[in-house]
């Protein structure tokens, strides 16, 4: 039934962006659950993570580099660098899902953004200019805007990907009547994302803070339950919201 509602609000050239993206991420609630039992969802969220938090020392980054196998002909140059790390394996994907493509993605746009954002341009970019932008991502409120930041990204391309595969049906009679349509209500689902992942602020710093201290590092256990945690938050407000009269 919950299919038949996002196929109906594609069907209804009336309906918002909001109301298409909120229950399409309801109807896809059952399988966004199970995807922290794959390891190629939260393992880019893990790299992503580990960089940040190492990228505080010179030494450490550098330690981390040779860890992803980065060749050192590509860590004496900044553009070269940041190419090679996004293009490093994000380690035991195991299978290939929708969702494992889209966290990889996610991981790239972020990386690339968030460097690209803290150097100002990539043009003549520095090894240490993308240590220090890295590096910028794992203060308090760096690390809350950076893990939401790849939440959101996880979420809008997911909600994307099940409104795509229906979505070219009802173009012209539906929510989408013409091609600007169909890419105004990509942006708008994509800015729904966003909002939904707000909730992100409130305690990724917390939970990069207690891993660390009472770890010494991050463990793949320990960004697997966080990425549980992170989508289980936000499908729960998700359905309070559905829910309300």
């Amino acid at each position: 039934m919950r299919w038949v509602a996002v196929t109906d609000a594609l069907g209804s050239p009336g309906e918002s962006a909001g109301s298409i993206a909120s229950k399409t991420l309801n109807a896809a609630a059952a399988s966004l659950r199970n995807a922290p039992q794959e390891p190629g969802c939260y393992l880019p969220l893990l790299q992503l993570s580990r960089l940040a938090v190492a990228a505080r020392s010179q030494d450490k980054f550098a330690e981390q580099l040779v860890e992803l196998g980065i060749a050192e002909g590509d860590r004496e140059d900044g553009l070269r660098l940041l190419v090679a790390l996004e293009q490093a394996s994000l380690g035991r994907a195991g299978r290939h899902t929708v969702y494992t493509d889209i966290a990889e993605r996610a991981y790239r746009e972020v990386l690339l953004g968030r460097v690209r954002a803290q150097a100002e341009s990539l043009w003549g970019i520095s090894p240490t200019d993308v240590r220090l932008a890295l590096a910028a991502q794992s203060t308090e409120n760096g690390y809350s805007e950076f893990a939401r930041d790849w939440f959101s990204r996880f979420v809008g391309r997911t909600l994307q990907y099940f409104i795509d595969r229906e979505l070219s049906n009802y173009v012209g009679q539906g929510a989408a009547e013409n091609s600007g349509d169909a890419v105004r209500l990509e942006r708008e689902v994509l800015a729904y994302a966003n909002e939904r992942t707000r909730i992100l602020k409130e305690f990724s710093p917390g939970w990069l803070s207690k891993t660390l201290w009472t770890k010494g590092a991050i463990p793949e256990e320990s960004a697997q339950r966080f990425f549980a945690y992170a989508i289980k938050k936000i499908l729960d407000d998700v359905a309070m919201e559905a829910d309300a009269p």
